[in-house]
């Protein structure tokens, strides 16, 4: 994936993200916040009986609330909506001939990586991440300010990192920082997602 032919400014990075997380993980998103049940329900097969029968004395409707409950937890912690998202998005960045295999292909990834037997399945690579930091040091200075460093991460979809980076110039952040912290915040969300065993960390990362 070429980063510079896709990306002329953070807005249109921001909304190739957005396009690719609403083909998987909107339903999840809109339920978990905004209470759809009904949504959710569907999604995971709690009220397909709804449908069929309205009848349901207030015993089962509170059975059926605490199941509801306890499936939103159980996407809630497992980060479900966010897997789903991570796994729609390599496969859009690919435009996969088959999807099925794509998906299977990468599911193996993610368990080799999380076992220590591979590398990890990142969308961006540190060459994606150099173009990015080359097109906004437009004077080739090598250095950015603290706003630009945070587009980076926006632009890459990544919404967890270090905020506090060391500056290395006049409040500057030079170009090995920001390669480096881009890369460590996607390496940690892929560990997070595939639940990465930090006592099984290979030199692959």
């Amino acid at each position: 994936m070429n980063l510079a032919r896709g990306v002329s400014d953070s807005d249109e990075v921001d909304s190739t993200n957005e396009e690719a997380s609403t083909s998987t993980s909107d339903l999840l998103t809109h339920a978990t916040s905004s209470g759809d049940l009904k949504a959710l329900g569907y999604l995971i097969g709690l009220n397909a009986e709804d449908e069929m029968d309205q009848s349901r004395d207030a015993t089962v409707e509170h059975v059926e609330s605490e199941s509801f409950r306890a499936a939103k937890e159980y996407l809630r912690s497992h980060k479900i909506a966010e897997f789903f998202q991570f796994l729609v998005t390599h496969m859009l960045s690919k435009n996969a001939d088959n999807p099925v295999e794509f998906m299977l292909s990468l599911l193996n990834k993610c368990l080799l990586y999380r076992s220590g037997l591979g590398e990890p399945p990142l969308l961006y690579d540190k060459e994606h991440i150099e173009q990015l930091f080359n097109m906004m040091d437009r004077f080739g200075s090598g250095y950015v300010d603290y706003q630009q460093y945070k587009t980076g991460f926006k632009t890459l979809g990544l919404t967890v990192f270090n905020e506090t980076p060391k500056p290395s110039r006049e409040g500057l952040i030079a170009k090995e920082v920001f390669m480096q912290e881009l890369y460590d915040a996607q390496l940690n969300m892929v560990r997070d997602l595939v639940k990465k065993n930090p006592t099984s960390q290979s030199k692959n990362g």
